[in-house]
């Protein structure tokens, strides 16, 4: 084999092997079924009893995020290729720089029981700001009562009712609801 075929092959190699990766990490990356939907069901239910002090707009964003505090900004995110974290923000002060720190969250919610947790090795202190308290009202949200309506969508349905989210925008979860097949 002469040299450029050595680099040919080198380089090949390199591609699939980066291809690989990228896929893998991309995969590993994705939500579940049980983690969309139950995420959805908590981000319904957390906007109903409160804990949700606002919703981002499906559609209107590619992350859908529940705001758990304003200042410092503390709120959750995940979509159906990005996995559930919590996120701190802090804005530049006089005597502190800018900071927007997240850790992953792992675990699945279900009413006033959840197991929601830090994920592995991830931080509980972002930008200063345990986020132990955090995940503890996660994990305490109730789920509302529902009869016509599935578990998932209860919450928005409810929530819209007393006007804490837009009837327009409170459907625009429920059709998440429903197509990622929630009960």
């Amino acid at each position: 084999m002469n040299i450029k075929t050595l680099w040919r092959v080198a380089f090949i190699v390199h591609v699939v092997v980066v291809l690989f990766v990228f896929f893998m990490n991309n995969e590993a990356k994705a939500s579940s079924k049980a983690e969309m939907c139950s995420y959805l069901s908590m981000y319904g239910n957390g906007l109903y009893f409160g804990q949700c002090h606002q919703l981002s707009i499906p559609n209107a964003h590619n992350q859908w995020v529940c705001e758990l505090q304003g200042a410092p900004d503390v709120h959750t995110t995940f979509n159906a290729s990005t996995d559930f974290h919590i996120t701190v923000k802090k804005p530049e002060a006089d005597d502190q720089q800018a900071c927007d720190e997240h850790s992953y969250l792992t675990g699945l919610w279900t009413s006033g029981n959840g197991s929601i947790a830090l994920a592995g090795d991830q931080q509980g202190v972002l930008c200063g700001v345990s986020v132990q308290p955090f995940i503890d009202k996660l994990n305490a949200i109730l789920a509302v009562p529902f009869d016509n309506s599935s578990a998932c969508k209860a919450g928005f349905l409810n929530a819209s009712i007393q006007d804490k989210i837009s009837i327009d925008d409170a459907q625009k979860y429920m059709n998440l609801c429903q197509r990622y097949a929630c009960l």
